[in-house]
């Protein structure tokens, strides 16, 4: 109920219910043999609570800058990436689960280790 200041006198609470989804597993299998070049299948294990998930945004990150590589529906656990991606000063691959309402802040992390050939 509402007093003579306008404000309610009787609180009313209500429970906050905090769902958390996060891919696993991530790995990116190196096929490009060049140096400080990437490419392949990047794959990870489905977030455990799918319900409130929808999508995955996957980005390559330095540590304080990153860039997106994909966006993907749930379901789908994997992308390619093309040959030829250069590594440069990218240290991670982030797989972050996006619900309805926002962008999961703790990803899953790859850390890169690039492959290569001399010849």
């Amino acid at each position: 109920t509402r007093s003579s200041l306008v404000e309610q006198t009787t609180p009313v609470a209500t429970a906050l219910i905090d769902h958390a989804a996060s891919a696993t597993g991530v790995l990116l299998v190196d096929k490009d043999l060049d140096d400080d070049e990437l490419g392949g299948a990047l794959t990870w294990s489905p977030a455990g609570e799918i319900g409130y998930a929808q999508d995955y945004a996957i980005y390559v990150s330095d540590g304080s800058s990153r860039m997106e590589i994909g966006y993907v529906a749930v379901g789908t656990n994997d992308i390619f990436l093309e040959p030829n991606f250069t590594k440069g000063n990218w240290e991670y691959i982030h797989v972050h689960t996006v619900s309805k309402l926002a962008e999961r802040t703790v990803p899953a992390t790859f850390n890169i280790s690039d492959t290569f050939s001399v010849v």
